[in-house]
């Protein structure tokens, strides 16, 4: 399959450039000629895939609350006004292996944001008033997701395809790990991951040969510190493969719900071709679940796939919500399709179209820095690579729908699915042979 030559040119004047004098920490910049802004962002490998039993939920914890008070800025509100001002922007998010710090700084004032990012990760106050404070913000969090069917049951189903691998904990953790965050707790948390060892650094911006030493005196601020080590231990899987769990909801005839499969990935050809598989089946008006569920029979609104992988275990995830009677239906479409992939029945016009699509995607985010910076932090911080987007699209070309075919053939099976439902009808019960109900 040949890519649009435009997609390959594009990403042969993207090159990422690594910082090789930048000793103490993996450090990549990305030039955009012209861009009126910086983009700076500090990943560290933090998160549940890190967490002993005893830390569960402080990854998630400590992002919230490094930003509310550091030494040069007493609030939140301080902190912010000082880059908004500017017109800038700063933030951060958690995942399951990885928590980052970000800004965006208009060009020329880089040194604004490093110093903002020191005083978030190597300065904050950690008040125990703060702390309060951002513990009933985190229990609002949850309680949103909580009425959020449809989020709710993709978060759900991921966390049961993850068992037995600590990475398959919620990443806020319990009422009780919430209730151990004291300001001694956090400190010594923030000394265990948040050091030279656990942080990479990339930018984005026009290109600034003093990027280098602005990340090194950044880095000055930072402890050392050994590189953090996975989580050992193994979380009871609750339900086997082929289980169906149902939640009840106050939505009597409304059926919110998620399936999916788990995989392992050996190759990063692999890895291509099951990225492929997602953009086909559910990614855009002409997957072939939303042509067939949404257009042909207007069954659902909502209906898209999802793939991560995680320490070589792929997920591959499946969410709709729909009317309890279109259910059984839906069902049926799905695993027809399904089948049909994985006996390589699927118009090849139509895979190759896909692969077309997948790349469209990743060279749109690509021309957005904002995009374009986590993309290679994730890699970075994750497995220690660049990001090669001309590399990523030549490869792509590679991708054959045969292999795809053997991959789905060998992996979505029907017996090997989980189902996670959030409904409040009773007819749901009598779709499936095996049912768990929780509350």
């Amino acid at each position: 399959m040949q890519l649009p030559n435009s997609f390959k040119s594009f990403a042969q004047n993207k090159a990422s450039q690594r910082i090789a004098e930048v000793a103490t920490a993996p450090c990549v910049f990305y030039p955009y000629q012209d861009s009126p802004f910086s983009y700076i962002m500090a990943a560290i490998k933090a998160g549940v895939r890190y967490e002993s039993q005893e830390d569960w939920g402080a990854s998630h914890f400590l992002e919230h609350i490094l930003m509310r008070s550091t030494e040069k800025y007493a609030t939140l509100y301080e902190l912010s006004r000082h880059v908004e001002g500017i017109g800038g922007q700063t933030s951060a998010y958690s995942t399951r292996d990885l928590t980052a710090y970000w800004v965006k700084v208009p060009t020329g004032c880089e040194e604004l944001g490093f110093d903002l990012l020191s005083q978030i990760l190597f300065k904050p106050t950690l008040k125990q008033e703060f702390i309060d404070l951002e513990r009933s913000i985190i229990v609002h969090e949850r309680q949103r997701e909580l009425v959020n069917y449809g989020r709710y049951t993709a978060n759900a189903l991921e966390s049961l395809l993850l068992e037995p691998n600590p990475m398959s904990r919620h990443p806020v953790g319990t009422d009780e790990s919430l209730a151990r965050m004291t300001p001694d707790y956090l400190r010594a948390f923030l000394k265990k991951h948040y050091h030279a060892g656990n942080i990479v650094v990339v930018g984005a911006g026009q290109p600034d040969p003093s990027f280098a030493g602005k990340v090194e005196a950044f880095l000055k601020e930072a402890p050392p510190g050994e590189t953090s080590k996975p989580a050992n231990f193994m979380v009871e899987s609750q339900y086997p493969d082929g289980s169906v769990i149902i939640k009840r909801s106050p939505h009597k005839e409304q059926v919110f719900i998620s399936m999916g499969w788990r995989f392992p990935v050996l190759t990063d050809l692999d890895l291509l071709t099951w990225r492929v598989i997602n953009t086909l089946l559910g990614a855009g008006y002409t997957s072939l679940l939303n042509w067939e569920l949404r257009e042909k029979h207007s069954f659902t609104y909502v209906c898209n796939t999802a793939m991560n992988v995680y320490d070589g275990m792929g997920v591959f995830k499946l969410h709709m919500a729909m009317h309890d009677r279109d259910l059984p239906q839906a069902l049926g479409i799905v695993t027809r399709i399904i089948a049909d992939l994985a006996s390589n029945k699927i118009d090849r016009k139509a895979f190759d179209e896909a692969v077309v699509r997948h790349a469209a995607g990743l060279v749109t985010r690509w021309q957005n820095p904002l995009e374009a910076v986590p993309l290679v932090a994730h890699l970075l911080s994750r497995d220690g690579r660049l990001f090669d987007l001309a590399g990523y699209l030549s490869d792509l070309e590679k991708v054959k729908m045969d292999r795809a075919a053997e991959l789905v053939s060998r992996w979505l099976a029907p017996q090997d699915r989980l189902v996670f439902v959030c409904t409040g009808s009773d007819k749901v019960d009598n779709m499936f042979a095996q049912t768990y109900r929780i509350d």
